[in-house]
């Protein structure tokens, strides 16, 4: 287990604010994340991209697992088949980024 540099009182809240969000997979890579920034591995940016792309793999593997129910669409994801809101939120993801490294 990775003790924390980060205040104990900051690295709850961020905590806390995952799980108001409902983001379980990434509060499960929270402690490698925040080992990996310490060590000096990834920059603080890096650290977000990958907490965020942890949650929203986890939701485009959901929606696919869900599709593959309703067998209203094929059984893989692509962007093609996302639903408009799962389409909408990956786009405003990848703008953020974008304007995040310009």
């Amino acid at each position: 287990m990775v003790v924390s540099q980060l205040p104990a009182s900051s690295l709850e809240a961020v905590r806390q604010a995952l799980v108001g969000l409902k983001m379980p997979r990434a509060l499960e890579a929270l402690s490698e994340i925040i080992g990996r920034l310490e060590q000096g591995e990834m920059s603080a940016l890096e650290a977000m991209e990958a907490l965020l792309t942890e949650e929203l793999h986890t939701q485009i593997d959901r929606i696919g697992r869900d599709t593959d129910r309703s067998d209203r669409r094929p059984g893989f994801v692509s962007r093609d088949c996302l639903p408009d809101e799962a389409l909408a939120e990956l786009e405003l993801h990848e703008r953020s980024l974008a304007s995040l490294e310009a």
